[in-house]
């Protein structure tokens, strides 16, 4: 994205959509947020672009850190908004809120990431990927739990976790990851392996340590299991493609 282009998705500070973010903080209005972002057009369609839910969450981090009480109610009115918009900023918010509030954060975290809306729940993921990074033995143990839900969303949600944390380019936590998600590669759901085998191992943790990955995937690929063998087959299909 050139400087250019993103200037005009977001706006600069005394003009667009980014103007109108600042003024309902200044009102102290989460729902004005919304409205602000839920006005623009991304593509020809309604909704806002990435890269400006990025920056609003950024600045909505800045503004409301030192006010603990201010800052709980924004992250309350947007997590709960009947927009996906104000759902997927709520995230941003909440990671930057964990360590004041890590029970109160994971606990929103999981139920983001259970979401009807699709784009709410890869903002949750993300979410989780970033806590994970900063708190790993406790967000370690708390996926552990998770990836045996009965929610797919949820199941998703830990692979997800691992492909964001692994971003963080931390070597010596493959093994972990690793381990983290081995049972997940018999979940029968498309829509958890489809993130797994292909993106969060032969796109993210074959890049940050080839020699561990490598080392489980010849392991498994002489599991009987036919949905583990996929996995393998489509970690090396994307580390090939890539």
């Amino acid at each position: 994205m050139t400087a250019t282009t993103r200037t005009e998705e977001i706006g600069t500070v005394e003009q667009g959509p980014l103007s109108a973010v600042l003024a309902a903080l200044a009102r102290d209005d989460p729902s004005g947020v919304v409205s602000a972002l839920d006005g623009q057009l991304h593509h020809g369609r309604p909704g806002s672009p990435a890269a400006l839910r990025q920056q609003v969450g950024e600045r909505l981090a800045i503004a409301l850190a030192e006010q603990s009480g201010r800052v709980t109610r924004w992250i309350d009115a947007l997590a709960t908004s009947s927009s996906p918009t104000g759902r997927q900023v709520a995230c941003l918010l909440l990671a930057s809120r964990y360590p004041e509030d890590p029970i109160g954060v994971l606990g929103m975290a999981e139920l983001l990431a259970d979401d009807p809306h699709w784009e709410v729940r890869e903002a949750a993921g993300g979410l989780l990927g970033s806590v994970l990074d900063r708190d790993f033995d406790r967000i370690r143990g708390r996926l552990e739990v998770l990836r045996s839900s009965k929610s797919e969303n949820l199941r998703r949600a830990v692979v997800l976790a691992v492909k964001y944390a692994a971003r963080r380019d931390k070597p010596e936590r493959v093994p972990d990851l690793l381990r983290l998600l081995e049972p997940l590669l018999r979940d029968p759901e498309p829509y958890v392996r489809r993130n797994l085998g292909p993106y969060t191992v032969g796109d993210a943790l074959l890049r940050v340590d080839p020699k561990e990955t490598l080392k489980a995937l010849k392991a498994w690929s002489r599991d009987r299991d036919q949905m583990v063998r996929w996995n393998v087959a489509m970690a090396f299909s994307s580390a090939i493609g890539s």
